[in-house]
């Protein structure tokens, strides 16, 4: 059904600037896999706002094969730029991974967020398509990495679940906008009150649903101290130069909001 469809479907590339409060979850709410949260916290102290995460599977080829790449060029250049007394040419303070699952539970897992961080080792889909280390396509990841807070679905708070559901209804609407431009308001009302928990994967991941990531690779630009996103693209970036403009917009637009 649409429902299903929309529920697990990955999105296309896009970016969603926000016109609702979303916040982050806490950073220490994550396991933290390298690194720690007072690493991206600390940026706060520079006089610097603005954060960066990726969120990945390790499930995911194109994590691997794009946005992790271009993401490990930006913080090391971050680092360089740390170090130098010209002026800053980034647009972020702090840049940060999230493993997450919403998909492939059995590969998506804290081990296999340990395997990358540590050996690059890859699983699942990620080895069978590129192989079985990640090395071919970037080098070992130096920045703060850590694994989403991921529960039994069954297990899971209400207010988790209420989450989840919230962002499926979005997901829901915007496919339905999008086949249909003149939809009614009463013919969404329709779809969106089919919405309930026998939609909800087996697994939720906190984060991944609390930013409505739709998929992965997710960018999610956040206020470092408030935590709220100020814009999300979901899927790849075509270079580093475009990851660059993308953030410098993104900043700019909610500079503006």
């Amino acid at each position: 059904s649409l429902l299903a469809h929309s529920a697990n479907k990955l999105a296309m590339a896009s970016t969603v600037f926000e016109d609702e409060l979303l916040l982050i979850p806490p950073l220490d709410s994550l396991t933290w896999l390298q690194g720690s949260s007072q690493d991206i916290l600390a940026a706060k102290s520079s006089g610097a706002s603005v954060s960066l995460c990726l969120l990945i599977q390790p499930n995911c080829p194109g994590c691997h094969e794009n946005a992790l790449p271009l993401l490990n060029e930006l913080y090391n250049g971050l680092r360089q730029q740390r170090g130098s007394t010209s002026s800053p040419t980034s647009a972020v303070d702090s840049i940060y991974v999230v493993s997450t699952a919403f998909e492939d539970f059995e590969y998506n897992t804290i081990d296999s967020a340990k395997k990358l961080v540590e050996q690059q080792e890859l699983v699942g889909i990620a080895k069978s398509t590129l192989g079985s280390s990640s090395s071919k396509y970037y080098k070992r990841l130096a920045m703060p990495f850590a694994h989403d807070s991921v529960v039994p679905a069954m297990q899971a708070t209400p207010d988790l679940k209420a989450t989840a559901l919230q962002a499926i209804r979005f997901k829901v609407q915007d496919e339905l906008r999008l086949r249909n431009p003149y939809v009614s308001r009463a013919q969404l009302n329709l779809f969106l009150e089919q919405v309930n928990e026998s939609m909800l994967p087996q697994q939720l991941a906190r984060y991944f649903w609390q930013v409505r990531a739709g998929g992965t690779p997710t960018w999610v630009l956040h206020g470092t101290a408030t935590g709220q996103v100020l814009a999300r693209r979901i899927g790849p970036f075509p270079s580093s130069q475009a990851l660059r403009a993308w953030i410098k917009d993104a900043v700019h637009q909610s500079e503006e909001s």
